[in-house]
């Protein structure tokens, strides 16, 4: 198992563990990760990126991103990690723990992977990006009770749930669409908090795990501020 690589903590506050997940693919996951890890640390807030998908692609841009910029300053670790034993997904959680600052961890997207449970159940905040079609819709409410239902079970309070609403078009929608948009954001802040919406556009599969573009602090900022600020009581700076 690889070793985290941020300095554990020795006294309070508590770190936070941010888990970006949604067993919807396709939603944006893995991008708004990234980016997020790139607002933090330009906030200043110390941060651990581990991936944990299968696919490994922060992990796999991290090292494009070395090669692509030689002398860049990377303000964050990113480290892999296999999830596929449950034991080694519990000693995971239980080292982020110990980290001194925030844990974004980018999740599988499948909730029939070995070793979710720890990652879904022990995080502070489950970051959940969605989008407005149906099937997302009934993927992600189906999600939501996967998790208050996992954690009933094993008699825990669940994670924080922060939901973003991301590749939004400020040109679709039909004015009916666009109420039950409205009211499909009215029915997730029952369940946790819902961010301002992240626009749609080629600029944000520009993203690298340095630094965020001008455009994407736009596109982005607003999201990532409310995410920040609901975690407000949990960041080391």
């Amino acid at each position: 198992m690889d070793m985290l690589s941020i300095t554990p903590q020795q006294e309070e506050p508590r770190n936070a563990i941010v888990v970006f997940a949604n067993q919807k693919g396709g939603v944006g996951k893995t991008t708004l990760c990234t980016t997020f890890a790139n607002y933090m640390t330009a906030k200043g807030h110390p941060v651990l990126v581990i991936d944990c998908d299968a696919q490994q692609s922060i992990y796999k841009k991290r090292k494009d991103d070395l090669r692509a910029f030689p002398g860049a300053q990377f303000t964050y670790n990113v480290q892999a990690f296999d999830i596929t034993n449950v034991q080694f997904a519990q000693q995971l959680m239980e080292s982020a723990r110990r980290v001194r600052g925030t844990v974004i961890i980018d999740s599988p997207g499948s909730l029939s992977q070995n070793g979710i449970i720890p990652i879904l159940t022990q995080c502070d905040y489950i970051v959940c990006p969605f989008q407005f079609d149906k099937v997302t819709n009934v993927s992600t409410a189906d999600f939501i009770l996967f998790i208050n239902t996992t954690c009933k079970k094993l008699n825990i309070t669940p994670p924080q749930f922060i939901f973003v609403p991301n590749r939004f078009n400020r040109n679709w929608g039909t004015k009916q669409e666009l109420e039950a948009w409205l009211k499909t954001e009215e029915i997730m802040k029952e369940y946790g908090v819902v961010t301002p919406r992240v626009l749609a556009g080629a600029e944000m599969l520009r993203y690298n795990t340095i630094i965020n573009t001008p455009k994407q602090n736009v596109m982005t900022g607003p999201t990532f501020k409310c995410i920040e600020g609901t975690m407000e009581g949990h960041l080391i700076a």
